[in-house]
């Protein structure tokens, strides 16, 4: 299937790109160099959109920071203590979903206290809104038309000349769903104007009565670790053949953040590279897989599988 149309996808990537630029980095907030000694365990706090943190390990509230806000914040304390943290956004564009804890739901409250336990990174995870006035619905087995799942979590949404599809997330769960467009629907969406403030709800309103022709529970498709294992020792050159693509990557350590079908995966290889000379077209064979992980989901419309 060929995709004509992708949207959303890259500004919010570009939007939550600059936003991490111009936001203080982890240890401005009064977080230690994290550095493990003795008995201590590295607690790591972030966010995921738009969206600010606060944290103490003192017993007291947090506060943030109006003037300089933080969206890290990170920590070598002491184990078994007590860290409190906080989160909140004042970008009307953003909602806040859930904490994670090392990739796993933690909460749904915006506020969190955490023990210190074991090396951990907790993340506010906040999604993009959509703009579609709605009712939310509260069970995906009410999700009859576009126009049910639209007001939700937005996280991807794009059509091709047959069918519109939407991702969303829904009770820690994210959904993609499909339906089905008309030759006339398709022509009025090409034929909206890209530069319009209001194109993305205009395009919304437009498609919200069609009906539903597929639901995919894109979480229940996640692979495990023991799955993906299976790359580990495998050559870099060997990953791109199979059509691994770099979305990005970092030296120290060797880390790639890449796409593999509908999901994003961090791997880490061994080897060396010149950073002033590497080429990911001729320099992966000389790298090998060490360690690996899913971190979600990437191009939720890149693979959609057969019924």
């Amino acid at each position: 299937m060929k995709k004509t149309i992708l949207l959303f996808t890259t500004l919010m990537m570009l939007i939550t790109l600059v936003a991490g630029c111009s936001q203080k980095q982890p240890d401005d907030q009064g977080g230690n160099t994290p550095e493990k000694t003795g008995e201590t365990v590295l607690i790591q706090i972030n966010v995921e959109g738009i969206a600010e943190i606060a944290a103490t390990d003192d017993g007291s509230e947090p506060k943030f920071d109006d003037e300089y806000p933080f969206s890290s914040y990170v920590t070598n304390t002491e184990k078994g203590k007590t860290i409190k943290a906080s989160t909140r956004t004042t970008d009307a564009d953003y909602q806040f979903i859930k904490w994670t804890k090392n990739g796993e739901f933690f909460s749904n409250d915006t506020s969190i206290t955490i023990t210190a336990d074991a090396d951990a990174e907790y993340i506010a995870v906040y999604s993009m809104r959509s703009g579609y006035e709605g009712t939310p619905i509260t069970d995906i087995k009410d999700a009859k038309t576009l126009g049910d799942v639209f007001p939700l979590p937005y996280k991807q949404a794009g059509y091709d000349s047959e069918k519109y599809f939407y991702v969303f997330e829904l009770n820690n769960i994210i959904y993609r769903v499909e339906a089905a467009l008309t030759p006339e629907i398709t022509e009025q969406l090409q034929n909206l104007d890209w530069d319009d403030p209001e194109h993305n709800l205009k395009e919304m309103n437009l498609v919200a009565p069609l009906a539903l022709t597929r639901v995919d529970n894109l979480t229940a498709m996640i692979p495990t670790q023991d799955q993906i294992n299976k790359y580990i020792g495998m050559n870099g050159q060997d990953m791109v053949d199979q059509n691994w693509f770099i979305q990005g990557y970092e030296y120290e350590p060797l880390k790639f953040n890449m796409n593999h079908g509908m999901f994003a995966y961090e791997v880490y290889f061994d080897g060396e590279i010149d950073p002033a000379t590497f080429n990911d077209e001729t320099d992966m064979g000389k790298l090998t897989v060490k360690d690996i992980k899913c971190v979600g989901i990437g191009d939720a419309f890149d693979f959609i599988p057969e019924e």
